[in-house]
């Protein structure tokens, strides 16, 4: 009995101290912590927005968790964050029109607006592809003297390059008669399809030169829309490098290991261009996968640039490649990656001024999602830090003296239970 009640009495506070451990989804399985201080404001619920650390650490309902400075745990939930945001709009006036001839080739039509609605475009409608024209607005009050409205502007269509414009804006107009014409460029302006470097699109002069057939023009009014949508922002790279292979630019970034929604080329040259960009993932910057390719077309002179955006949602890949196929052309002045992720924020059931958001645990714990909706404060969320609780081994201590209690309290009634059988027995 000598020997057996020491080992006994190691083995109940051993099995105490197992008690007392943090069970995952309590303060102390977390290894990293946000203090949360509660703005002004007297809403029944909060929320915080989910930083760059939370972002990267893959703070997510499964492996994250809040809770007040006693330890008791607040239901939350992330959500987008969205913002209001006037999106412009086109509508169809539906304007009679009356086909347009004449001797130098520039056929077209002429809208009449007898109510002088205002017009601020055209759209042309035609089932061909391969294209490259010129179109003139002009405006009349008696449908005989007609003034330009604008410059000429180009309609094109690249079918290789996925390429095309077919609306024509202008400052508005609500003149009784609107005319629209056709034209070929003069033989001495090159055409923007013609003038493309990279020899994706080949036959640029033909297409300026044939004619195509007209369905139909549409004279469009503008409008605007308030709509709220999710915030999505650009992610520069922490290192990136760029270099020449043959006939390919290639473009190499180190994130973080973030989930981007998008990723971005933006691409900028002095004159007209279009290039095929392949993008790549890798987890170890050496090992790359193929995740999509588009093409990237600028047509305007001078070139601005374009941006090309690839949907990758749920990747995350710590490194991307992005590989812009010359086609024999020079090099652009710039190219760059970029990704987009999708910001969020996490909305919680509480009005306490002092909160701790937990993070960065391994295991998963399910647990009930608030659900609550209405006004909410906003959080300012602090430096990330330590979890002193995971610092701890996760302990917790009141359930560990309970636990040691209640098993030493079985080890002397099991030794007094013995020793009395012992006595019976002798």
């Amino acid at each position: 009995m000598k020997m057996r009640f020491p080992v006994l009495f190691l083995g109940v506070l051993l099995a105490a101290f197992l008690a007392g451990a943090a069970e995952p989804g309590e303060p102390g399985s977390y290894p990293l912590r946000k203090l949360l201080t509660r703005g002004e404001g007297n809403a029944e619920l909060g929320a915080v927005r989910v930083d760059r650390d939370l972002a990267v650490r893959g703070a997510s309902q499964a492996n994250s968790a809040l809770f007040t400075p006693a330890g008791e745990l607040i239901p939350f939930r992330f959500e987008p964050v969205m913002v209001s945001t006037a999106r412009k709009t086109t509508n169809a006036l539906g304007l009679a029109s009356r086909p347009y001839y004449s001797s130098d080739r520039t056929p077209g039509v002429v809208f009449d607006n007898p109510s002088r609605k205002t017009i601020i475009a055209v759209e042309l409608r035609s089932s061909e592809h391969d294209f490259d024209k010129l179109v003139r607005i002009e405006s009349s009050e008696d449908g005989v003297l007609y003034r330009a409205v604008g410059p000429d502007q180009p309609v094109y269509d690249h079918s290789r390059v996925e390429a095309s414009r077919r609306t024509v804006t202008f400052p508005p107009v609500s003149s009784r008669y609107l005319r629209v014409r056709v034209m070929d460029y003069p033989e001495e302006v090159r055409t923007p399809g013609a003038t493309v470097e990279g020899g994706l699109i080949s036959g640029g002069e033909e297409y300026a030169r044939r004619r195509i057939r007209i369905d139909r023009f549409v004279a469009l009014t503008g409008g605007s829309i308030s709509e709220s949508i999710p915030l999505v922002e650009p992610v520069a790279p922490l290192e990136s490098s760029r270099r020449e292979e043959g006939n390919r630019t290639v473009i190499e970034g180190r994130f973080e290991p973030e989930v981007f929604r998008l990723l971005r080329a933006e691409a900028a040259s002095g004159k007209p261009f279009a290039r095929t960009m392949e993008f790549y993932g890798s987890m170890d910057g050496k090992k790359y996968l193929f995740i999509g390719k588009r093409f990237g077309c600028c047509f305007d002179a001078p070139a601005s640039g374009c941006q090309v955006e690839l949907p990758v949602d749920a990747r995350r890949f710590p490194f991307y490649r992005l590989v812009v196929d010359n086609g024999g052309s020079a090099p652009l002045e710039t190219v760059r990656l970029l990704g987009c992720a999708e910001r969020r924020r996490i909305v919680f059931e509480s009005r306490a001024p002092e909160l701790i958001l937990a993070y960065g645990g391994e295991a998963a714990v399910v647990r009930p999602e608030s659900r609550a909706v209405g006004e909410v404060n906003s959080y300012t969320a602090g430096p990330e830090e330590p979890n002193p609780a995971y610092e701890t081994g996760g302990v917790n201590w009141v359930r560990w003296i309970l636990a040691a209690a209640v098993g030493i309290m079985a080890v002397i009634l099991v030794s007094l239970l013995w020793q009395g059988y012992q006595s019976i027995v002798k």
